[in-house]
């Protein structure tokens, strides 16, 4: 097992707070255990019930659980650069362990862990779980039970990398304005930039432009017969109308004939007045 020595400012632990489940939880006998999440409320306690507390600080599974397991979620995938384990003291053996990351096997041994269990990784994941299962022929079977009192799960701080986060990355911030890898140090490449092609705007607007003269084309074909037909058809109104200025025209003409010849009459018979008037002179 590879030892690593984590620097607090290299590394933020991603597991504290996160959802957590067990297997099981021992209710009895004493001490009794806490709740799963326990062992990643960020408390590094070494005692199930530390005195003078009553209560728990760390989880058990509970007795006859032969395959006993506890996990987190850590909510996202992160690159994994090591995992701190703080078992309980009262564990009497710590042999048949195995963590896995998203299912993938990191560590699994027969002999007995070192307390605390330091891991050293470089995996990308998201579900960290701790289980022990018992091998053929062991006869040193004697504490079924998987103690935890807190788990750490370490990812490196942006600008680091590796196993440990000792490597350092060259451009901390890249051109794309995003961090350098976690696993190797390097910038993530540019995506491509896809080009704008003008071809496909020019055959969008003629067809618009084709479907709106065929449309005014429609439109103006059905609007004009229209006002042809109003404009050369005069309805009855209108017929009756003229037909009864024409009937007055017609007396206004006949009403000044007959002035002109009353006034014609009235000046004969002046004249023929003035005439007898110039005889009756005349005989006197």
């Amino acid at each position: 097992m590879q030892p690593c020595h984590y620097t607090e400012s290299l590394t933020i632990n991603v597991a504290v707070g996160k959802n957590s489940i067990a297997s099981t939880t021992l209710k009895e006998p004493k001490p009794v255990s806490g709740p799963a999440c326990l062992a990643n409320n960020g408390k590094t306690e070494s005692t199930m019930v530390p005195i003078p507390s009553s209560a728990p600080e760390c989880m058990s599974t509970a007795e006859g659980d032969l395959k006993p397991f506890w996990q987190v979620d850590l909510g996202e995938q992160y690159v994994v650069a090591g995992i701190l384990i703080e078992w309980d003291n009262q564990m009497k053996s710590l042999f048949g362990i195995r963590v896995l990351l998203d299912g993938k096997q990191l560590y699994y041994s027969e002999k007995p862990m070192t307390n605390p269990t330091e891991l050293a990784a470089n995996d990308l994941g998201q579900v960290v779980k701790l289980q022990r299962e018992k091998f053929q022929d062991n006869k040193e079977w004697d504490d079924p039970l998987l103690r935890i009192c807190e788990v750490e799960v370490y990812t490196c701080r942006p600008g680091y990398y590796g196993h440990d986060c000792q490597g350092i990355c060259e451009r901390p911030v890249c051109d794309n304005l995003q961090i350098c890898s976690r696993i190797d140090g390097s910038c993530p490449k540019d995506a491509p930039v896809e080009e704008l092609d003008c071809s496909k705007l020019i055959i969008v607007a003629g067809c618009f432009v084709h479907v709106l003269v065929v449309a005014l084309c429609i439109l103006a074909a059905k609007v004009l017969p229209r006002k042809k037909r109003s404009g050369t058809k005069p309805g009855k109104h209108q017929t009756d109308t003229d037909q009864t200025k024409s009937d007055d025209e017609n007396k206004e003409d006949k009403g000044d004939d007959k002035g002109e010849q009353s006034s014609q009459g009235g000046e004969e018979e002046k004249e023929e007045e003035a005439e007898a008037v110039e005889e009756a002179e005349s005989q006197m």
